[in-house]
Protein backbone atom coordinates (compact mmCIF):
# COMPACT_ATOMS: atom_id res chain seq x y z
CA UNK A 1 0.00 0.00 0.00
CA UNK A 2 1.86 3.13 -1.10
CA UNK A 3 0.75 6.84 0.37
CA UNK A 4 0.29 10.17 -1.39
CA UNK A 5 2.24 13.17 0.65
CA UNK A 6 1.40 16.76 -0.28
CA UNK A 7 3.60 19.32 1.17
CA UNK A 8 1.85 21.41 3.17
CA UNK A 9 4.69 23.95 1.98
CA UNK A 10 2.60 25.60 -0.28
CA UNK A 11 2.84 28.64 -2.60
CA UNK A 12 1.00 30.45 0.27
CA UNK A 13 4.10 29.78 2.38
CA UNK A 14 7.20 32.25 2.69
CA UNK A 15 8.78 32.74 0.02
CA UNK A 16 11.95 32.22 1.50
CA UNK A 17 11.03 28.92 2.60
CA UNK A 18 10.47 28.09 -0.47
CA UNK A 19 13.41 29.37 -2.17
CA UNK A 20 16.05 27.99 0.63
CA UNK A 21 14.46 24.36 -0.03
CA UNK A 22 14.91 25.02 -4.22
CA UNK A 23 18.44 26.39 -3.74
CA UNK A 24 19.10 23.52 -1.36
CA UNK A 25 17.51 20.97 -4.23
CA UNK A 26 19.54 22.20 -7.03
CA UNK A 27 22.73 22.19 -4.81
CA UNK A 28 22.02 18.71 -3.91
CA UNK A 29 21.13 17.87 -7.95
CA UNK A 30 23.99 19.39 -8.90
CA UNK A 31 26.48 17.27 -6.15
CA UNK A 32 24.73 14.27 -7.22
CA UNK A 33 25.10 14.94 -10.65
CA UNK A 34 29.21 15.47 -9.76
CA UNK A 35 29.23 12.13 -7.68
CA UNK A 36 27.76 9.81 -10.91
CA UNK A 37 30.11 11.40 -12.92
CA UNK A 38 33.11 10.51 -10.86
CA UNK A 39 31.85 7.28 -10.39
CA UNK A 40 31.32 6.95 -14.20
CA UNK A 41 34.51 8.28 -14.93
CA UNK A 42 36.40 5.74 -11.97
CA UNK A 43 34.22 2.59 -13.16
CA UNK A 44 35.45 3.47 -17.47
CA UNK A 45 38.52 3.88 -16.49
CA UNK A 46 38.59 0.15 -14.47
CA UNK A 47 37.05 -1.47 -17.07
CA UNK A 48 39.28 0.05 -20.21
CA UNK A 49 41.94 -2.86 -20.33
CA UNK A 50 43.70 -1.16 -23.19
CA UNK A 51 45.02 1.33 -20.83
CA UNK A 52 45.26 0.49 -17.27
CA UNK A 53 45.91 3.77 -14.77
CA UNK A 54 48.82 3.72 -13.27
CA UNK A 55 48.04 3.72 -9.39
CA UNK A 56 48.16 7.06 -8.68
CA UNK A 57 46.02 8.33 -11.11
CA UNK A 58 43.07 5.28 -9.72
CA UNK A 59 43.63 6.70 -6.26
CA UNK A 60 43.52 10.07 -7.98
CA UNK A 61 39.97 8.85 -9.30
CA UNK A 62 39.01 6.87 -6.58
CA UNK A 63 39.24 10.02 -3.98
CA UNK A 64 37.76 12.16 -6.49
CA UNK A 65 34.56 9.82 -6.27
CA UNK A 66 34.42 9.25 -2.87
CA UNK A 67 34.67 13.24 -2.02
CA UNK A 68 32.02 13.56 -4.66
CA UNK A 69 29.73 11.35 -2.96
CA UNK A 70 30.04 12.60 0.33
CA UNK A 71 29.21 16.10 -1.37
CA UNK A 72 26.47 14.49 -2.28
CA UNK A 73 25.25 12.97 0.43
CA UNK A 74 25.91 16.36 2.94
CA UNK A 75 23.94 18.46 0.26
CA UNK A 76 20.72 15.70 0.37
CA UNK A 77 21.54 15.65 4.64
CA UNK A 78 21.09 19.66 4.78
CA UNK A 79 17.78 19.52 2.38
CA UNK A 80 16.32 17.05 4.67
CA UNK A 81 17.12 19.13 7.44
CA UNK A 82 15.89 22.02 5.87
CA UNK A 83 12.17 20.44 5.07
CA UNK A 84 12.08 19.11 9.15
CA UNK A 85 12.83 22.57 10.41
CA UNK A 86 10.41 24.19 7.60
CA UNK A 87 7.98 21.61 8.89
CA UNK A 88 6.28 23.00 12.05
CA UNK A 89 2.33 25.22 11.32
CA UNK A 90 1.79 28.50 13.54
CA UNK A 91 1.44 26.43 16.64
CA UNK A 92 4.59 24.65 16.90
CA UNK A 93 3.65 21.66 15.35
CA UNK A 94 5.31 19.31 13.71
CA UNK A 95 3.08 18.24 10.68
CA UNK A 96 5.93 16.47 8.83
CA UNK A 97 8.29 12.86 9.89
CA UNK A 98 11.86 12.61 8.64
CA UNK A 99 10.56 9.90 6.20
CA UNK A 100 8.22 12.04 4.47
CA UNK A 101 10.85 14.80 4.70
CA UNK A 102 13.26 12.35 3.15
CA UNK A 103 10.68 11.60 -0.01
CA UNK A 104 10.36 15.13 -0.79
CA UNK A 105 14.17 15.68 -0.33
CA UNK A 106 14.66 12.93 -2.65
CA UNK A 107 11.51 14.19 -5.02
CA UNK A 108 13.09 17.75 -5.18
CA UNK A 109 16.58 15.88 -6.02
CA UNK A 110 15.53 14.36 -8.95
CA UNK A 111 13.60 17.30 -10.40
CA UNK A 112 16.62 19.19 -10.23
CA UNK A 113 19.13 16.63 -12.01
CA UNK A 114 16.01 16.24 -14.57
CA UNK A 115 16.20 20.07 -14.95
CA UNK A 116 19.89 19.89 -15.71
CA UNK A 117 19.70 17.27 -18.06
CA UNK A 118 16.24 18.18 -19.88
CA UNK A 119 15.94 21.96 -20.57
CA UNK A 120 12.57 21.74 -22.04
CA UNK A 121 11.51 19.74 -18.89
CA UNK A 122 7.59 21.16 -18.09
CA UNK A 123 8.28 20.08 -14.34
CA UNK A 124 10.02 22.36 -11.90
CA UNK A 125 10.60 22.73 -8.35
CA UNK A 126 8.04 24.88 -7.56
CA UNK A 127 5.39 21.57 -8.76
CA UNK A 128 6.30 20.22 -4.95
CA UNK A 129 4.79 23.11 -3.29
CA UNK A 130 1.77 23.91 -6.10
CA UNK A 131 0.64 20.00 -5.21
CA UNK A 132 1.06 19.47 -9.21
CA UNK A 133 3.59 17.04 -8.21
CA UNK A 134 2.55 14.46 -5.66
CA UNK A 135 5.49 12.06 -3.90
CA UNK A 136 4.46 8.56 -2.71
Amino acid sequence: MSMIHKSHITEDSPRAVREMLKTLARLAGEREDDAARSATMLHKTETNHQQRPMAYRRKQLEDEARTARSKADTARHLLIEAWVAAGYDDEGRQWISRTEAERFTDAMIQIALAERCVPSLSLELDDVFTGRIEVT
